[in-house]
């Protein structure tokens, strides 16, 4: 009870004490909400948990920005581990990327290592900033995943300029364009229910467009010499120079690199054609008019500059073909990697002039036959082998879907139909038809199963024999559509037993082969060199069989 009524005592001079020093209005303010306290000890409870609770928020926010500021940065590229190192393909990039900004289209067949070159050469360099779009990846399916995408990567692009030295708070600003722009899209989106619309997509290609501009003509507060150097040219650092001139400019700019990897996808997942023509224009704006930045499209599709021709694109465009690795590279790849992943006592029956007239230079099937091959106990031969397996079983369903139907009414062809991700609805391979059909896709090629015969023997069978003895690799594209026509060369194509090269590729697969060095125009070779080995052995049991 005593101790009770000190407290209470202390109580009443504190408050005695602070109605002299606080004036009249404050002083019954705050007696009530010691009042307030006193008889209401619940609510006071509560409002305390609520504040501790936010303060433990704001505590792991914090924890997650230093965390987050720690992390590598998502758009660096990062060299494949164990990279067999091709120096004419990494060559023929370096100096596409050496030469002022451009629209590249890169073309190879599917596992031909288009995206491991490109990680190789971006990476081993600080030169370059890749935004870089991966169409396989789920996260990427339709124009909202777009925008936000664009607006994430080129956000944090300029966001990480102020930390430069010499670039200064204010490039900040820059990566505020794309953030409000984002954040004002998002809350639309919230309130309203509207979808992202090509409007959003025009604008932050313009947003960065325009960051670009001034990226290229800012002069970083560096050393002085290299001040001095700037000074002589007042013109500043900018791409439609030459890269020596550029680089005696500044030393901390990094080119811009717009990476679309699987590019052929684009239409599928964009069903917006106003959105689409958006997109690639601005590309042409970013490369062929303002070269700002490289534009680098990589594919597998062979019809996709078709497609890119129909939209007024590929005629600003360059091409790059990357084929599989030569005769010698192959035979380094073999002898490297045989001591490190196959036993001493299985070596000896592997042959490599066998295993290369199967596998030619597809690394890819190499290591998958030589871990089958050590798996199996040796026990294993190139018929026995999966990729083998499947060539025969694609190429016997083809032709045993497009043989001659028999009823003379219905002469109508139905080939075997594979999944595949070039030939889906709305890609270049669906909706577009190839260069010699200008353009007429009213009619869905096939071919039958003399076409398919006739092709094969002229890759790997007796008329190929005719030739000299030396079994040509290719056939001219043009002279076989004017034969057959071109839906059902195109559909021959389409059903993955064909690839259609445009250009020839930096390095030839077959050191002997004569062919190409004079060829003129697009050529048609087997999809991989285990397809064109299975055609011997189909063809051998074709005639056999009639």
């Amino acid at each position: 009870m005593a101790s009770g009524l000190v407290r209470y005592g202390l109580l009443s001079n504190r408050i005695a004490l602070i109605r002299l020093r606080l004036p009249t209005v404050q002083r019954r303010h705050f007696i009530g909400e010691i009042l307030g306290v006193i008889t209401r000890p619940g609510d006071t409870l509560r409002s305390l948990a609520e504040s501790r609770k936010l303060l433990e928020e704001a505590r792991q926010e914090l924890q997650e920005t230093r965390e987050r500021a720690q992390l590598r940065p998502t758009h660096t590229f990062s060299p494949l581990p164990n990279f067999f190192p091709r120096h004419a393909e990494l060559e023929a990039l370096e100096r596409a990327l050496a030469e002022i900004p451009a629209f590249t289209i890169l073309f190879g067949a599917s596992s031909v290592g288009k995206t491991a070159l490109l990680r190789q050469v971006l990476s081993k360099s600080d030169k370059y900033h890749v935004l870089h779009f991966d169409l396989r990846i789920a996260g990427f399916a339709d124009l909202k995943s777009l925008y936000f995408s664009l607006a994430s990567q080129m956000e944090e692009y300029f966001g990480k300029l102020k930390d430069l030295d010499g670039w200064g708070k204010e490039w900040e600003k820059e990566a505020w364009a794309f953030k409000h722009d984002r954040l004002g899209v998002e809350r639309r989106l919230e309130k309203e229910g509207e979808k992202v619309e090509t409007s959003d997509i025009a604008r932050v290609m313009e947003i960065f467009q325009s960051s670009l501009l001034r990226y290229w003509n800012f002069k970083p507060e560096v050393e002085s010499k290299s001040k001095d150097k700037a000074e002589h040219d007042p013109a500043g650092p900018h791409p439609h120079k030459g890269p020596e001139s550029r680089e005696a400019d500044v030393t901390n700019k990094k080119i811009p690199v717009f990476f679309l990897d699987e590019a052929h996808k684009l239409p599928a997942l964009i069903q917006s054609p106003e959105a689409m023509k958006i997109l690639l224009d601005s590309m042409l704006v970013l490369t062929k008019q303002d070269r700002l930045c490289h534009v680098i499209h990589a594919t597998s599709d062979s019809f996709y500059q078709t497609w890119l021709r129909q939209l007024n694109v590929m005629q600003h465009c360059k091409i790059i073909s990357v084929g599989d690795c030569t005769r010698s590279e192959t035979r380094i790849f073999f002898e490297n990697r045989l001591p490190l992943d196959v036993p001493e006592h299985l070596q000896a029956g592997l042959d490599f002039d066998k295993l290369y007239d199967a596998f030619g230079g597809k690394l890819a099937h190499w290591g998958d036959y030589l871990d089958d091959y050590v798996n199996a106990g040796g026990n294993l031969t190139i018929e026995q082998s999966s990729h083998f397996v499947q060539a025969h079983a694609l190429l016997n369903l083809q032709l045993v879907h497009s043989v001659n139907p028999s009823n003379k009414e219905d002469d109508k062809v139905q080939n075997f139909q594979i999944y595949s991700a070039v030939t889906q609805h709305g890609s270049p391979s669906s909706n577009t038809t190839s260069l010699a059909s200008n353009g007429d896709d009213s009619q869905i090629g096939t071919f039958t199963a003399d076409h398919l015969l006739t092709v094969m023997r002229r890759l790997v069978g007796s008329d190929a024999e005719k030739e000299g003895g030396k079994r040509p690799r290719s056939i001219p594209y043009f002279p076989l559509c004017r034969e057959f026509g071109v839906q059902a060369v195109d559909a021959m194509v389409r059903g993955r037993l064909l690839e259609l090269r445009w250009t020839r590729t930096v390095s030839e697969e077959k050191d002997e082969d004569e062919n190409l060095s004079i060829a003129v125009g697009p050529r048609l070779v087997p999809t991989t060199p285990i397809l064109g080995y299975a055609m011997r052995t189909v063809l051998k049991e074709w005639e056999k069989q009639s």
